[in-house]
């Protein structure tokens, strides 16, 4: 045997050493796939926290303009999404980026859309009637604006965890809720806190839609 032929032997790779680098290979690519997916859904979720900010923000927007009012859900035949679009050119900052709703959309020049986000039902339903920002007892722990649950209709802009046909919060991104708070704040919020129903608050019982701590408004 000539020593060209050893080394060729030598520096060869075997079966089992090929097998072992296909697993070492495979157990890096099975690390590193959810690491990305993961990364990928906390840009979608910072993503999906700016366009609640900027919906909040036409929506205050909207109340320095109107005496300090709320926009209600619906006013003068047009819904929310496309009065507040016509203050702010919201556009897209509606529909959140982890939708997986095939027709999640907004085009403010057509009737025909649908949104991932909705005003806290008793701030923006009063029967129509709007609230006023002044009115709300404590702004840094009212909900303003949540992601919701509900598609397929315009009506679906306002959001409630326990009231009669309204959508309900939304939980896209590894169960938590983006929600605007009265006070402009924006924070991902878990299941357990947004839907919180302690019966009381510093001894004051709470019944019917106010059961919900971080709902109520007054």
């Amino acid at each position: 045997m000539t020593n060209s032929t050893c080394r060729r032997r030598s520096t060869a790779f075997t079966l089992i050493e090929l097998l072992v680098v296909i697993s070492i290979i495979a157990l890096l690519v099975g690390l590193i796939l959810p690491a990305l997916s993961a990364a990928r859904e906390t840009a979608r979720s910072i993503q999906c926290a700016s366009n609640i900010r900027q919906v909040d923000l036409a929506a205050e927007i909207y109340a320095d303009q109107s005496q300090d009012y709320y926009p209600t859900y619906l006013g003068d035949g047009i819904y929310m999404p496309k009065r507040l679009d016509a203050i702010a050119s919201l556009n897209n900052a509606w529909v959140c980026p982890s939708s997986t709703y095939p027709m999640d959309h907004f085009d403010g020049t057509a009737g025909d859309w649908s949104v991932s986000y909705g005003g806290n039902l008793l701030l923006m339903e009063q029967n129509y009637l709007a609230v006023r920002r002044a009115d709300v007892a404590k702004p840094a722990a009212t909900v303003a604006f949540a992601e919701n649950s509900f598609y397929g209709y315009t009506g679906g802009c306002v959001v409630h965890p326990n009231h009669p046909n309204t959508p309900m919060p939304f939980y896209r991104h590894q169960d938590i809720c983006n929600v605007a708070f009265g006070d402009s704040h924006v924070s991902g919020v878990k299941k357990d806190v947004l839907e919180d129903t302690d019966s009381s608050e510093g001894g004051v019982a709470l019944s019917g839609d106010n059961i919900y701590l971080l709902w109520n408004i007054y």
